[in-house]
C-alpha cells in the first residue's frame, strides 16, 4: 500500500537527513555569513605629528610631517567594535578625539554605521627643541 505521506516524510532522503532541512540550513548559513561592513574614517589634524593605530589591526595612519588632513579608512563589521590608539611623535602631544566618550589616547568605538573620527596632535610647548634647533649658547 502506498498511503499518504506527510511533507516531512516525502522530503526525507535515503540515508537520513531531510532535503528541506538541508536546503533551509544552507540558506540560513548563506544569509548569516554575509556581513555588512561600515567605514571608519580617521583624520589626523593639528600642527603636531602623530600616529593612530587600531585593534583589530588595519589602521596605521600618520602624518609624518607637520600638517593636517591625513585620512585613513578601515571597513569594520556592522555592530562590531574597534579600538583606536593615538601615539604622538617626539615633540608633539595628543590633544584629543573628535568623538564623545573618548578622553584618553585609547578610544573604543561600537560601529553602528559609518564613523568619522579626528585625532588631534599639537606641538609640545613644554618639550625642549630638537637637537640643532632653538637657541644656541656659546661661551
Amino acid at each position: 500500500m502506498f498511503g499518504k505521506k506527510t511533507l516531512s516524510q516525502a522530503a526525507r532522503r535515503p540515508g537520513g537527513g531531510s532535503t528541506l532541512s538541508m536546503v533551509a540550513a544552507t540558506l540560513l548559513m548563506g544569509f548569516t555569513s554575509i556581513a555588512h561592513a561600515e567605514s571608519v574614517d580617521i583624520m589626523i589634524d593639528g600642527a603636531g605629528v602623530g600616529m593612530v593605530t587600531s585593534d583589530p589591526t588595519g589602521i596605521e595612519c600618520s602624518n609624518d610631517t607637520e600638517g593636517t588632513g591625513t585620512i585613513c579608512s578601515l571597513d569594520v563589521d556592522l555592530n562590531g567594535d574597534i579600538e583606536l590608539f593615538a601615539d604622538p611623535a617626539d615633540g608633539s602631544v595628543f590633544d584629543g578625539w573628535s568623538i564623545a566618550g573618548c578622553t584618553t589616547d585609547a578610544c573604543s568605538i561600537h560601529v553602528d554605521g559609518p564613523i568619522s573620527v579626528t585625532a588631534r596632535f599639537e606641538p609640545d610647548m613644554g618639550a625642549p627643541p630638537p637637537f640643532g634647533r632653538g637657541t644656541e649658547s656659546r661661551s
